[in-house]
């Protein structure tokens, strides 16, 4: 969607609906993820021209790769304890390559302005959340938070915001932000951090309080009126996921080196960083079970789920946030 025009151009259909995608970058590339077949055990990767509304790549792993982002060697995203950079040419399927292990579980992937990539990852123990950064497969801690209120959102310009930073590096070109005077926490930022945005009791989903970051000011508005008609042109299919190892050899898990001859990965070994931030001591890798996932809730179990939107519900929630309803 164009913010200026209001102009809606249609991409794709059947992308996942998850908090970490679509995943952008510091251009105009985005990338929207897809899970084909059953338990999640695929991800397809749909590198999307955003202005032009073209879909530029399309690259099918085994495992579950999550929050996505672009860079400029491709799409890096999670897969278990790992990052793990994507194809962003050639084949429609093909193997996640290993760029740094995290030591926990990394999520808000951001890419930075120096051509790496930020993140911030939950430690397995304890209650905080460190900040770092990768930079040609090695990572520099940024600084930390507690994880429940610790958030790495996208900045202009590769500069991310850190929302609920209890500390960062004051070279590390992050913007901290507090969110002291919103009741409920932050559901967005501005590009340079000045205007942080959230939930009040009674406050309208399209009309967000608004904290001035300088002078700590609280200001509330009213929603505002659509200036445009909702789109209602249907997108065409996203292409079709390639093919890619049976469930029962798909081998994806990210461990210790004895692991390293997985063929759902191309390892690559840890290194630290010696730049002027602190450097990452090698952790030992959250590991993902290469065996059939199991869950105390089965999947598509109608008595013992919350009730999911369908396909309409989805697309009327849609229509009524793009004429602020």
């Amino acid at each position: 969607m164009d913010l200026r025009s209001g102009a809606v151009k249609s991409v794709a259909t059947g992308v996942a609906l998850k908090y970490h995608s679509p995943g952008c970058g510091t251009g105009d590339t985005a990338e929207f993820t897809i899970n084909p077949g059953d338990n999640q055990r695929r991800t397809q990767v749909l590198t999307v021209d955003m202005p032009k509304g073209k879909i530029e790549h399309s690259v099918t792993v085994d495992g579950q790769v999550t929050s996505v982002v672009p860079t400029k060697d491709g799409p890096v995203g999670v897969l278990g304890g790992s990052l793990v950079r994507l194809p962003r040419k050639g084949p429609a399927s093909g193997r996640p390559v290993e760029v740094a292990k995290t030591g926990g579980l990394a999520y808000d992937l951001r890419p930075e302005a120096g051509g790496g990539v930020d993140l911030a990852v939950q430690l397995a123990a304890g209650k905080s959340s460190q900040i770092m950064r990768e930079r040609s497969g090695k990572l520099s801690r940024l600084g930390e938070g507690n994880h429940t209120d610790l958030q790495l959102l996208q900045g202009r310009a590769g500069h991310a915001i850190a929302v609920g930073a209890s500390r960062t590096a004051s070279t590390s070109g992050l913007h901290k932000v507090s969110t002291r005077g919103l009741p409920n926490g932050a559901t967005g930022v501005s590009l340079d951090g000045g205007a942080v945005m959230g939930l009040g009791a009674k406050t309208d989903q399209s009309a967000p309080l608004i904290l001035a970051g300088h002078s700590g000011k609280l200001l509330k508005r009213k929603a505002a009126g659509a200036s445009k008609r909702p789109s209602t042109s249907l997108p065409a299919p996203a292409p079709k996921a390639a093919g890619g190892t049976s469930a029962a050899k798909s081998a994806y898990s990210i461990g210790s080196a004895s692991q390293a001859a997985s063929p759902g990965i191309e390892p690559a070994s840890l290194r630290t960083a010696t730049a002027d931030t602190t450097a990452v001591a090698p952790a030992a890798a959250t590991t993902v079970s290469s065996t059939t996932p199991k869950c105390s809730v089965g999947r598509n179990e109608e008595n013992r789920q919350v009730m999911q939107p369908g396909t309409a519900q989805v697309s009327w929630a849609a229509q009524m946030a793009e004429q602020g309803r």
